[in-house]
């Protein structure tokens, strides 16, 4: 299923309703896919464990990723 930035704000409860029952809904913007909305099964499975540990392999600037998580939840407790 399709549905459009202002369709799912205007009937976002009947869409979440639709993805509760197994549909995947692919959120658009200006006609062009944006986003997926998935059950919280698919989108468990669908992120898997390599994933997650590959997410900052990239990044130069952190070279130990559980003190970047500690320092930013410091920070944006300290706002």
């Amino acid at each position: 299923m399709e549905a459009s930035i202002k369709q799912l704000r205007m009937e976002l409860k009947e869409i979440l309703d639709l993805v509760s029952q197994g549909a995947t809904v692919t959120v658009t913007k200006h006609g062009k896919p944006y986003a997926k909305i998935v059950p919280v099964t698919d989108g468990v499975a669908a992120v898997g464990h390599e994933t997650i540990y590959n997410l900052w392999k990239d990044r130069d600037d952190i070279q130990d990723p559980t003190q970047y998580v500690h320092d930013q939840r410091r920070r944006d407790r300290s706002r």
